[in-house]
């Protein structure tokens, strides 16, 4: 009687086929959700990217109506919602609104003087793929992106306006960031802002 040899067994062949299917079948299933994975983009921005200001900061606050002389405009802070400014004393530039931990939006306005005739002409200030959109009584520009960072997918939205004055302008950019999946809640909200401004 010849000894039994288990390497050559039908059995345990199929056994160790078997194991390298299923080792196989657990590469296959990584590299999957590998690629299904979309990449970090630098471009993305959160709100810990977007401002500076943070919950609970000490500062200057802002709720309900603003309005500003030096820069002209009125604006209607959500309900519920408030503005953090800079700290006291320092000249007004905007403020940030957090709708919650992770959606903001971030309001940014400054003076920019106009060059002389004899100065180089600047750099045009918009490109051709931002779409027109309507902030308060004023026309604006419009470019939004989506991507992955920190492992979520986010919205960033980002709203130009210029304000021509006489000898200098002013610049406004209002930037909404949200993950995707809080959109549906938090947009409205940055709309309903865009929708307060009256510029004068």
């Amino acid at each position: 009687m010849q000894p039994h040899n288990a390497i050559n067994t039908p059995h345990h062949v199929s056994f160790r086929m078997l194991v390298r299917c299923v080792v196989l079948l657990a590469v296959l299933i990584i590299k999957i959700r590998a690629w299904g994975q979309e990449p970090n983009n630098s471009d993305i921005l959160t709100c810990e990217t977007a401002t500076n200001a943070h919950i609970g900061q000490p500062g200057i606050t802002y709720a309900g109506a603003v309005s500003n002389g030096d820069y002209r405009f009125d604006a209607k802070i959500p309900e519920g919602l408030i503005g953090l400014g800079s700290a006291p004393g320092a000249p007004f530039h905007g403020f940030a609104i957090f709708i919650d931990k992770s959606s903001c939006i971030v309001f940014m306005i400054h003076h920019r003087v106009l060059p002389l005739t004899d100065d180089t002409p600047p750099a045009p200030t918009y490109q051709k793929k931002l779409a027109r959109v309507q902030v308060g009584n004023r026309k604006g520009f419009e470019m939004s992106m989506i991507g992955a960072t920190q492992g979520r997918r986010y919205l960033n939205t980002n709203v130009l306006v210029d304000l021509p004055r006489s000898g200098y302008e002013n610049d406004v950019s209002i930037t909404f960031v949200t993950p995707t999946e809080n959109r549906s809640t938090t947009e409205p909200i940055f709309r309903e802002f865009l929708d307060s401004f009256r510029f004068w």
